[in-house]
This record gives structure tokens, sequence and C-alpha cells, in this order.
């Protein structure tokens, strides 16, 4: 039977391209993935080079990550966000695995919002961390070893 593993990600319910967070919004979320604090900037400006150098200050960003390389990570959060505009889901023919970030879940919206995108069941899994350390190590592999789970049940 197929199923279907999503990490902390809902359909979207926003089709106004105008709402669509600006340049300097994003940086915003940006420096969170690297753990800054926005303090932490002081008086500098908030672009991606005084963020990746505060993040390594900080000692938050791998030090191979030079300022080309942060902008083109930030092109891609730019064009995700855009992409989840217009993206429209299919129904999915199966269960789903949903891993939910379980902090800062202000404006999350509920995994029932899936429900009608699904046939099967959808398990819920609740990963103690936020949207943006889901891929650390920790998270990482308490969501290993529950896909590992699901892939015996199957068998």
């Amino acid at each position: 039977m197929p199923f279907l593993t999503l990490l902390d990600t809902y359909p979207s319910s926003n089709r106004d391209a105008s709402s669509l967070p600006t340049q300097q919004e994003l940086l915003i979320v940006f420096a969170e993935q690297f753990g800054l604090e926005l303090e932490n900037l002081g008086t500098q400006p908030l672009d991606v080079l005084n963020v990746i150098e505060a993040s390594r200050r900080a000692g938050h960003v791998l030090p191979g990550l030079d300022a080309e390389q942060a902008e083109r990570m930030l092109g891609v959060i730019q064009h995700h966000t855009r992409l989840m505009v217009d993206f429209q889901p299919d129904r999915f023919e199966g269960d789903m695995l949903l891993f939910m970030a379980t902090e800062d879940r202000d404006s999350t919206p509920s995994p029932s919002t899936w429900k009608s995108y699904v046939t099967g069941d959808i398990a819920v899994h609740e990963i103690a961390c936020r949207h943006a350390d889901m891929s650390l190590p920790a998270p990482l592999s308490t969501i290993g070893r529950l896909v590992e789970q699901h892939l015996r049940s199957l068998t």
C-alpha cells in the first residue's frame, strides 16, 4: 500500500499572490533557519551577507557557506513560496504520515486540512521542535525511527 510522508507542510489556503512575503520577511525566516536571533545583527541592515556573518559569529552556519550560496538558498525559498500560491495538490490514493513541528505553531494550519486530499488514514506524529528545525539530527532521528516502524508494519 502506498503512503505519503510530509514534514510539517500543509495545503495552501492562500491563492493571493499579493500576500506573498516581502524580501525582508523572507530574510527574517532565512535568519531563523540558521538559528539567528535578529538582535545579534545589532545596527547592521538586514541582508544576506550580514545574516551569514552574524550566524557564523554565533556558531550557527556551516563554515563553507558563502554569500553567493546563501543568496541562492534565499532564491529557492522565494521560488517555493511563489509556487505554493498556485499549487493545488491532487487527491492521494493511500495513507499519509504527517510529522508536525509542535513549537511556534501560531498560524500553522491544522493537520485536518489534508483530509480532502488523502483517501486513506492520516497519522500525525508530533515532533518537539520548530518547523525550521525539522531537518536537524534529533528530529530526523525520531522521524526516521517512526517511518521505519510504519514500513515494518506494512510487511
